[in-house]
């Protein structure tokens, strides 16, 4: 059985929520020109919408699958899709902001609350989704008694799950898992299925 891999959902899911903001922000540009926003164009922003979402339940799914599989190590395809998407995350920031100004009215107010949470739930997971292959990778290593959990990685894997250090908890990992190359992998896991 060969190597899967991860990255595919990861990249596709990186695309889709890069191509939802830019159709945004054609829709801003158009509304500021003054001018009428088509069906097509809200149409589109809503399939992306979505797209991004099933995507990233689809990344969540691929992860999970690959504790039972042999897959390769993704701590730098994490890290890379992380820093590619920081510019997203401030793009996103803007406009969860603006979506909450836009609804400070005493008439819309009940909204806010709405709007906040919404926000911040949809951003965190996206956060989860691209460092989902690490936390699955870990538990693969840990399943098939092949690494020992030291404070370092624990830390690691925690900083997954808080805005920010999901970046720094990339960089540990990959440091803390460089011993654990895919041929050492690989070759544990036939040891494995030879036992059985």
């Amino acid at each position: 059985m060969g190597k899967h891999n991860g990255k595919i959902p990861l990249i596709i899911q990186v695309i889709f929520m890069y191509a939802f903001y830019i159709c945004f922000g054609v829709a801003v540009i158009i509304c500021c020109m003054g001018e009428e926003l088509s069906n097509q164009l809200i149409l589109i922003m809503w399939i992306l919408f979505f797209l991004c979402f099933g995507i990233g339940f689809v990344n969540v799914i691929v992860a999970i699958l690959h504790i039972f599989l042999k897959s390769q190590k993704p701590t730098m395809v994490t890290i890379i899709a992380k820093f590619s998407l920081i510019p997203w995350y401030i793009m996103n920031f803007i406009f969860w902001a603006l979506a909450v100004v836009i609804f400070i009215h005493p008439f819309f107010l009940p909204i806010v609350p709405i709007i906040f949470v919404l926000g911040v739930s949809s951003t965190y997971f996206f956060m989860i989704c691209t460092g989902v292959h690490n936390l699955s990778y870990v538990i693969k290593l840990v399943k098939n008694k092949e690494l020992k959990l030291t404070g370092g990685i624990i830390v690691s894997v925690i900083f997954h799950f808080i805005f920010v250090l999901d970046i720094i908890g990339s960089f540990a990992l990959h440091y803390y898992l460089k011993p654990y190359s895919n041929q050492k992998i690989e070759k544990a896991a036939e040891a494995i299925i030879e036992e059985k």
